[in-house]
């Protein structure tokens, strides 16, 4: 996983919470602040040499945690959208390609 988004459902309740999986903090094209990596337990950091494609802000996208890893983010009980950015960086064009659809299975548990 190469970020997470926490936006709370209540405008103005809570700030929003941006990790990036880096060890510095990140500030995106749009002026979205992205801490470096935190509040996690396990798995380990990757970074990538080369730039990720696609429509999310590649410096988002620079680094990942991977492996059996946790994150306990302190948030006040509420309702909140969460977005987790991923990006394909070992698997398809341009590596190979062998894998494909399909080959990224994992499980995901909110609370």
């Amino acid at each position: 996983m190469s970020a997470i988004e926490l936006l709370p459902m209540i405008d103005g309740q809570v700030r929003p919470i941006r990790i990036t999986a880096q060890g510095e903090p990140y500030t995106d094209g749009q002026k979205r602040f992205w801490s470096p990596d935190d509040y996690f337990s396990g798995g380990r950091h990757a970074v990538y040499t080369g730039l990720v494609g696609g429509d999310v802000d590649p410096g988002v996208l620079a680094g990942e945690r991977v492996g059996d890893f946790e994150y306990f983010i302190p948030e006040p009980p509420g309702a909140y959208r969460v977005t987790l950015f991923f990006a394909e960086v070992w698997f398809g064009a341009p590596n190979a390609g062998h894998q494909g659809v399909g080959a990224r299975i994992f499980n995901v548990l909110l609370n």
